[in-house]
């Protein structure tokens, strides 16, 4: 398994960055490497969503931790014929 972690500091308010986190359609806006994002199902714990990357390859992702306004966690599988790819993703959102 391959762990990579990242950390940034914004200096906004909490629920203004966690307004821009937990919309899968703002995903492009903050996160490397997404062409677009949206929502296939449900809200908050188990929505499942589409992420589109840059190179065009699809990841369904089914949200796994939901914590407003802290965190919010999904779990991605790469999508297409041969496909075996599988990634999981945590977001933290702290004052």
């Amino acid at each position: 398994m391959i762990l990579v972690e990242r950390s940034a500091h914004v200096a906004a308010p909490v629920e203004a960055v966690w307004d821009v986190v937990q919309r899968a359609e703002q995903l492009p806006a903050w996160l490397a490497g997404v062409r677009a994002a949206e929502v296939l199902s449900g809200e908050g714990f188990g929505r499942r969503q589409l992420v589109q990357a840059g190179r065009g390859a699809a990841h369904e992702a089914e949200v796994i931790a939901y914590q407003e306004p802290t965190l919010i966690g999904w779990r991605e599988r790469a999508k297409g014929a041969g496909a075996r790819a599988e990634a999981r993703t945590e977001i933290y959102v702290q004052l």
